[in-house]
């Protein structure tokens, strides 16, 4: 790794990442806020499906907006691969509710709720709001029974409500994702 003096670049030259960014951690802590920046800045270029966790966790750590902002747009756009991640486990219950909650990540709500449930058992956590992150509504009808009490996470009011609001179609009060339609030539679609 090398920084330019007459460009403030960092360069990190295939350096490991957890080093790089232990540095970048290292250069808040001590406020050498030009090196924090600039191996920020690098970093974004360096976001793929095994890296946009553990960037992601320090850029939520060190308040990186633009970084954490690249790193959820990856994963916007890698949903489900993401879900794959085991590293997607050791998130904080405040990053991975951020992850969760946009509207852009674009994956089937049960893969959420079973991701939800993964979570807290390996970090064991009984309650959680992450629970928050899983639109009900959004769930097909013959698995919502199946998510009340005592098996499920969630109250029987909570699942009728859902249930109430699918049956309704009443999509004013749905958040719903939106939705991939491979193959589908969406000027012949018909409501």
């Amino acid at each position: 790794m090398s920084e330019s003096k007459e460009n403030r670049r960092v360069e990190l030259n295939g350096a490991k990442l957890q080093g790089v960014l232990e540095l970048m951690e290292t250069g808040d802590r001590f406020s050498f806020l030009a090196l924090k920046d600039a191996i920020a800045s690098q970093l974004s270029s360096l976001i793929n499906l095994s890296t946009v966790l553990p960037i992601y966790i320090s850029a939520h750590r060190l308040e990186l907006k633009q970084l954490q902002e690249s790193c959820l747009t990856f994963s916007d756009k890698n949903a489900a691969a993401i879900l794959q991640e085991h590293s997607l486990l050791t998130l904080s219950e405040g990053a991975l509710s951020e992850i969760l909650q946009r509207d852009t990540f674009l994956v089937e709500e049960m893969s959420i709720y079973r991701t939800v449930l993964l979570w807290m058992q390996e970090n064991n956590v009984i309650e959680s709001d992450l629970l928050r992150c899983v639109r009900l509504s959004e769930i097909p009808s013959q698995f919502l029974v199946d998510l009340s009490e005592p098996n499920g996470c969630f109250s029987e009011t909570e699942v009728f409500a859902a249930l109430k609001i699918r049956v309704k179609r009443n999509w004013e009060a749905m958040r719903p994702r939106g939705r991939i339609e491979r193959n589908k030539n969406l000027f012949d679609y018909k409501q």
